[in-house]
């Protein structure tokens, strides 16, 4: 793949603690030496901030979760106008910051995996040797999982031998063009730099931005789902929760209209690793981004998250303010609250209704005022699915692009399937569900560095 052969040497200076690239190369003298070789060297590497930031998210600016009005929806950029009306050229020739920070990731987390063979593991480091190489794999298996989620076809357990997945970069010889695999090749990969990062992580992390094992653990447990195997999702959000089941109370949090997600002192936070999205100025700039009526109006009387997590201005004006981030970049880590659903549906698609139901009410219970929450029953599989896709949903509404990834991977089962409309300049534009349009187009500019196979759109 493409690597940019300069920030990477910035990168590096930066690490280095000279001020200027010119500085950095007087010192360094031969290509050897731009090369991290100590472990310190390679935990700066995967602590720079390109690692916890700007994971994919054009699949949310497609999403149903908002609306934007005519005048604003004309002052984005272009690729977020066509991306909000799912026009067929996403692009138009201009490059892909979801493609183009994946791949600058993986680069770095190859770079990591490469050198760091080179360092011999002893029983005074091992456990810093362990640790940097799980999260160089962490980020590695992170990345792919979102460029499957954007530029490769939904899993299917029937096609995903045959279906055209993503390039899997596992080298960090910049000179290599690798072409497409297959999804399920991808999803293989993902697995295995996962339960390998799993092995060698501490369970719990010293820094939020940090992979640890129990991140790890949510990571598969999301995988898993994505792909219908729902015993092994069942298995690892379980192992996470038997470690930590901590949610906010939001009967604790005070209703501010700042963006600064409340946090309550003393108690624990949600969050199992921190992370932000590529920000899309149309899904996070206030007055652009105004909330689907049919999602807001979901949410029952004593449900705290309609005022912790939306802003309403009047006239109609209701824009989201609740990420974990604090800031306009949408959260895309791991918290609790997904795990405790991603458990709720295995135990439901693996038809224990009643347990399945006990997890979502306990997330539930954490969510509205005292005494206003009626828990949930139901009397059937798709009755309870229905509850927990509805939660979801209103949960986890501008988390990464997990609207996105839900509407894809639902869109094959008939009692999910959604049909999504938007007008626009007096024009209505359609997306069906399974439409090839679900699949984001690679980069024009990509294709010409390294030929592949375009997606159909």
């Amino acid at each position: 793949m493409k690597t940019d052969k300069i920030l990477l040497l910035m990168v590096l200076v930066l690490l280095s603690g000279c001020s200027k690239i010119d500085d950095w190369l007087d010192v360094k003298q031969n290509k050897n030496d731009l090369v991290p070789v100590k472990l310190s060297d390679f935990q700066a590497l995967l602590d720079y901030e390109l690692m916890f930031r700007y994971y994919p998210s054009i699949g949310l600016v497609g999403a149903d979760n908002y609306y934007v009005t005519d005048a604003n929806w004309k002052s984005v950029t272009l690729t977020e106008q066509n991306a909000y009306i799912w026009k067929k050229d996403i692009y138009e020739g201009a490059p892909s910051s979801d493609w183009n920070y994946a791949y600058q990731r993986i680069s770095y987390a190859n770079i990591v995996l490469d050198e760091i063979q080179k360092v011999a593991a002893t029983s005074d480091n091992q456990a810093e040797w362990d640790r940097v190489k799980g999260q160089a794999l962490f980020f590695r298996a992170f990345s792919f999982y979102g460029l499957l989620q954007t530029f490769a076809r939904p899993y299917d357990p029937q096609t995903a031998a045959s279906d055209p997945g993503i390039p899997l970069l596992l080298t960090s010889d910049i000179n290599v063009k690798v072409s497409r695999s297959k999804v399920s090749e991808g999803y293989g990969q993902v697995l295995k730099d996962l339960l390998e990062a799993e092995s060698l992580l501490p369970l719990l992390p010293a820094e939020l931005t940090r992979p640890s094992g129990i991140a790890a653990q949510a990571l598969l447990a999301k995988v898993y789902l994505t792909m219908g195997n729902y015993e092994k999702a069942l298995e690892y959000s379980s192992k996470v929760l038997q470690q930590r089941k901590d949610l906010y109370d939001f009967k604790g949090l005070t209703v501010s209209n700042s963006r600064q997600f409340p946090v309550v002192s003393g108690r624990p936070s949600e969050i199992l690793l921190y992370a932000e999205s590529v920000n899309y100025g149309i899904i996070t700039v206030d007055w652009y981004a105004l909330a689907d009526p049919a999602l807001y109006n979901q949410y029952a009387g004593g449900d705290l998250r309609k005022t912790i997590f939306f802003r309403d201005y009047g006239a109609g004006k209701i824009t989201f303010k609740g990420s974990y981030t604090g800031n306009f970049s949408p959260f895309a880590g791991i918290a609790t609250n997904e795990v405790y659903l991603i458990n709720a549906e295995a135990r439901v698609r693996m038809n224990d209704i009643p347990g399945g139901l006990s997890v979502l009410n306990d997330l539930l219970g954490h969510r509205f005022a005292a005494g206003t929450f009626e828990p949930y029953s139901a009397a059937d599989v798709t009755s309870a699915l229905q509850l927990i896709i509805n939660e979801r949903r209103k949960e986890l509404p501008f988390t990464g692009q997990l609207r996105w990834e839900d509407l894809r991977r639902l869109n094959p089962d008939p009692r999910f399937a959604k049909r999504l409309t938007r007008r626009v300049n007096g024009q209505d534009y359609v997306l069906e569900a399974g439409d090839p349009r679900y699949v984001y187009p690679i980069p024009e500019n990509e294709l010409k560095y390294n030929p592949m196979e375009q997606n159909e759109r």
